[in-house]
């Protein structure tokens, strides 16, 4: 017997809560491999970029393991200044878009 997909999702009807968190955890970890990436390619190690930083090799891991959306602005700024960048947040409205720091 062949189910159409709607058969399926009659079966098993999706939760948009779970969808957002799966989404947004899955943007969490992208972030993280993104600030990973920028320091490997700089050729710095965790522990390098730490003392840099002022903070220990473990709070690096942490906002590299996906830690960064629950990590201070002042710590991410550091983290771009350790590798020679800035650190910019906006704001966007619709299409506007608003710099906030």
């Amino acid at each position: 017997m062949t189910r159409s997909l709607d058969d399926l999702d009659r079966a098993r009807p999706v939760d948009p809560e779970k969808v957002a968190a799966a989404e947004e955890r899955l943007l969490a970890r992208q972030r993280a491999w993104q600030l990973r990436e920028l320091r490997t390619q700089q050729e710095l190690t965790q522990a390098e970029l730490a003392e840099r930083m002022h903070v220990g090799q473990n709070r690096v891991s942490q906002i590299e393991s996906g830690g960064a959306e629950s990590t201070r602005l002042d710590t991410l700024r550091r983290y771009a200044q350790a590798l020679g960048g800035t650190l910019s947040v906006e704001v966007t409205i619709g299409d506007t878009r608003y710099i906030v720091a």
